[in-house]
């Protein structure tokens, strides 16, 4: 689905309705704005003009056969029971969506939002559209309320903790120290960690650094650690030798 000519008369129509969807006869269309190249409209082909609907939050649409997430259809759902839950977030009676992705294992009926990013069915919560397997939904909380970006938040279950999806593999729960702004950096009593695994080694399980001092490891900057041997950086390893903290 491309870009469609159509008067500017008409996009102005269309972006001082306060509406991003539009009826236009037997057409519907979908209005935007980018920030580099200005005003659009695009057609949205399979809309059914008859019934179709604009949603709550504007993203969403929906006719009789098809939802729509900016004016694209969202493969599977079900428009029946298809409700927005804002401008990102939507469900029908049998999944919830990020956009217009199905959220990974998510039950629609109890789908909701808990805050930027983050969701519940009930049963499990998610991340985007990434579950995060908690031991207990009621006791999941943010460690940190203000002072992160929402999709860096570090998160808990009261049994593990998680960076965005990604759990933290440490059995040391209690001497669990989190680095806001980070990336994902941790470290317990033994060992240091970014997101879903040890700082030691990169994400595809190679070892990228042999030692790592916990007792004078500290976090310099976003993905930036060092200890009493050196700097070193995030899945690349060590920046120059083992010189000593000054």
């Amino acid at each position: 689905m491309g870009k469609i000519n159509i008067t500017a008369a008409l996009i102005i129509l269309f972006f001082t309705a306060c509406k991003n969807y539009h009826t236009r006869g037997d057409e519907v269309y979908y209005a935007y704005e980018d920030e580099l190249t200005g005003r659009h409209a695009i057609l949205v082909e399979a809309a059914d003009a008859q019934t179709f609907q604009e949603l709550k939050g504007n993203s969403y649409g929906k006719d009789r056969r098809l939802a729509f997430f900016q004016g694209i259809p969202i493969a599977g759902a079900d428009a029946a029971s298809f409700e927005s839950l804002g401008d990102f977030y939507a469900r029908d009676q049998y999944r919830g969506y990020y956009e217009n992705m199905p959220v990974k294992t998510a039950g629609g009926r109890n789908f909701r939002i808990i805050a930027t990013y983050y969701t519940t069915d009930g049963r499990d919560v998610f991340f985007r559209t990434e579950p995060l397997h908690v031991a207990s939904v009621k006791n999941f909380r943010f460690v940190y309320q203000s002072g992160e970006e929402d999709a860096g938040r570090w998160t808990t279950d009261g049994v593990s903790y998680f960076f965005q999806h990604y759990k933290i593999p440490s059995g040391d729960y209690p001497h669990m120290v989190l680095y806001p702004n980070s990336g994902g950096i941790a470290r317990d009593s033994r060992w240091a960690y970014f997101q879903s695994h040890k700082l030691n080694d990169d994400e595809s399980g190679v070892r990228v650094i042999d030692t790592i001092d916990i007792a004078s490891f500290r976090v310099t900057a976003p993905f930036s650690c060092r200890d009493k041997f050196g700097a070193f950086e995030v899945d690349l390893g060590r920046q120059g030798g083992k010189s000593a903290v000054k």
